[in-house]
């Protein structure tokens, strides 16, 4: 097995800046509570681990304004950002007061690292809930997560964690006008770079019509060992299907 770079559960709010493949000196915000991962999805690739459902049921978010004063610490004393991301120990949109956090955030990067961008990594459940999509409106760089061309390999790639279909998530992303879309594909126990998941997956790219599209694989231990990396020979070929349908596409 390859051997993977380790990443562990956030015990702050801030973590990095860290050498991001797609964000260069990537400053992470992690809106969720320390050491414990919340999320919607249960994807078997995760870094992160497992998702549990107590975990989801007992979660006390922290108080915004911590999160944002240790922000401002990080933004005031760090010489160089290049994103401001809000990922961290799970789904970001999960938090009830994440719109209010964003706005604070961009308050703060332009008073401080206006060069910055601020980018969000979501699954995209949450756009319908109350303040989500207006918050990804604001964000430059809102990537929203497709792993899955069909309903059946949206079951085993994401494992939901909610009553949420793919068909929902799509006609989600489709309320943002900025699009972008971030697909991670895989290898052994579960394949998603078959030609029919492949070939459905590109035919919701042509339906929502992202600016622009992030294809990748396996960094970090997954949750399921038993997962493997696609190859960069593999990634490339994906990346060539997208791009004749007119979609910007790149794979890290």
């Amino acid at each position: 097995m390859k051997k993977y770079k380790t990443f562990q559960l956030l015990s702050k709010y801030t973590y990095g800046p860290v050498e991001s493949r797609r964000y260069g000196k990537s400053l992470g915000v992690n809106v969720l509570p320390p050491s414990v991962k919340v999320c919607s999805f249960n994807c078997p690739y995760c870094q992160l681990g497992w998702t549990y459902k107590k975990d989801i049921k007992e979660v006390k978010y922290p108080d915004s304004s911590e999160i944002l004063k240790e922000l401002e610490q990080r933004l005031t004393s760090e010489p160089q950002i290049d994103s401001i991301t809000f990922s961290g120990n799970g789904e970001p949109t999960m938090h009830p007061d994440f719109l209010r956090i964003v706005r604070k955030t961009i308050e703060l990067r332009n008073r401080y690292k206006p060069a910055a961008i601020t980018t969000v990594l979501t699954d995209g459940v949450h756009i319908e809930s109350e303040g989500i999509l207006e918050a990804l409106e604001l964000i430059d760089n809102p990537m929203v997560k497709l792993d899955a061309g069909t309903e059946k390999m949206f079951k085993v790639v994401n494992i939901p964690m909610v009553e949420i279909t793919l068909r929902t998530v799509v006609d989600n992303i489709l309320k943002l006008k900025k699009r972008k879309i971030q697909t991670m594909f895989v290898k052994g126990r579960i394949d998603n770079t078959v030609d029919e998941e492949v070939n459905a997956w590109l035919e919701l790219l042509k339906e929502i019509q992202p600016q622009e599209v992030h294809i990748y694989s396996i960094d970090r231990y997954p949750a399921d060992t038993r997962l493997e990396v696609v190859s960069r020979e593999v990634l490339d070929k994906i990346a060539s299907k997208v791009k004749f349908i007119g979609i910007r596409v790149d794979a890290y």
